[in-house]
């Protein structure tokens, strides 16, 4: 896996080959286990596996909070699946 090609944020975790994997993509709207978002604000998917509002440099931007528990997907990575 390459990371500047990735479809998508997970939306759910896995323990094993074989499992089935979801994912957020560009317009779906990320709301499993957030909260306390600021509305407005670009969230990352920082290279410590954390969602945050700062680019620590090798951050992936994920999207835009719309509310205080969801993030509009609108980034899914710098290159092409």
């Amino acid at each position: 896996t390459n990371e500047n090609y990735w479809l998508g944020v997970a939306k759910n975790t896995t323990t094993g080959a074989g499992q089935s994997q979801e994912v957020y993509v560009i317009g779906g709207v990320a709301n499993e286990g957030l909260s306390g978002l600021t509305i407005g604000t670009n969230y990352y998917w920082q290279s410590n596996g954390q969602v945050g509002t700062a680019n620590t440099g090798g951050d992936r931007l994920v999207g835009k909070a719309i509310a205080a528990d969801k993030i509009l997907v609108e980034n899914t990575g710098t290159g092409a699946a």
